[in-house]
């Protein structure tokens, strides 16, 4: 630990981070906590999506997986009968096989404001008058050849303000689903006590140095194109300079610049 200027359980030096716990950003164990939800359809004929929380806190994810459970459950509510959740198949050829085929979907999402009322609202492809301004992470979808996901390695770290909800679609109540989530508080996430605009600002002055630039000056950040109803006019915007009146150019272009 001295090589690290951090002696013996003085971990306050700039180089600890993943040193001490050798876990990802040097997030400490004992502080990932963990969330799960078993998931169907529990309104057959009226809606082909349920909707769960996993957790109502600001949180940062650290991984999820989804499993496949089953695509024949016993939808009894005794529960004698309900310990026997799983069922297998015995005849009728052609449901089994359609089953096997018709994906179970799912997607991870945070919203900015959470009603009991959301339950009812979203699904696949959504009429407008049952959105709710959700804002989707991942998603995925499972078969019996396909049966489990694991999140995309670039979520770690996502920040969900106001807690993580899944939305699962399914054209039949007998899918099945697991979904669990690991994930660290907010206040327990070290790699968010830093500012991101001091990171994006330690990075431009890593690469410019010598010349003195402003932050961004003269940064080309790209066109935008408006997707709305006039989307179809082809009109852009390109964006200017944060500093100075230069116009950035394209450096990939073969034009101008």
């Amino acid at each position: 630990m001295s090589d690290c200027g951090c002696p013996g359980e003085d971990y306050s030096g700039s180089c600890c981070c993943a040193s001490v716990t050798l876990l990802r950003g040097g997030i400490h164990p004992d502080y990932i906590k963990t969330a799960h939800v078993d998931l169907y359809v529990d309104t057959p004929g009226t809606r082909t999506f349920q909707v769960a929380g996993l957790t109502g806190d600001p949180i940062h994810i650290i991984s999820v997986t989804a499993s496949l459970m089953c695509i024949k459950r016993n939808t009894a509510t005794l529960q004698a009968n309900m310990d026997k959740q799983v069922e297998e198949f015995t005849s009728n050829y052609l449901t089994p096989v359609t089953r096997q085929i018709n994906p179970v979907g799912f997607s991870l999402f945070t919203t900015p404001q959470w009603l009991t009322t959301n339950e009812l609202r979203g699904g696949w492809n959504p009429h407008d008058d049952t959105e709710d301004g959700r804002s989707y992470i991942a998603t995925g979808a499972l078969t019996a050849h396909l049966p489990s996901w694991q999140n995309p390695p670039d979520l770690f770290g996502f920040f969900c303000d106001g807690g993580v909800f899944v939305e699962m679609n399914a054209p039949s109540e007998q899918y099945g689903i697991r979904v669990v989530l690991n994930y660290v508080d907010r206040l327990a996430f070290s790699p968010a006590y830093a500012d991101p605009v001091s990171v994006l600002q330690h990075y431009w002055k890593c690469s410019h140095s010598t010349n003195g630039e402003e932050f961004l000056e003269g940064f080309y950040s790209g066109v935008s194109f408006n997707l709305g109803s006039s989307a179809s006019s082809g009109s852009t915007t390109v964006s200017t300079a944060t500093s100075g009146d230069e116009v950035e150019t394209n450096p990939f272009s073969t034009e101008g610049g």
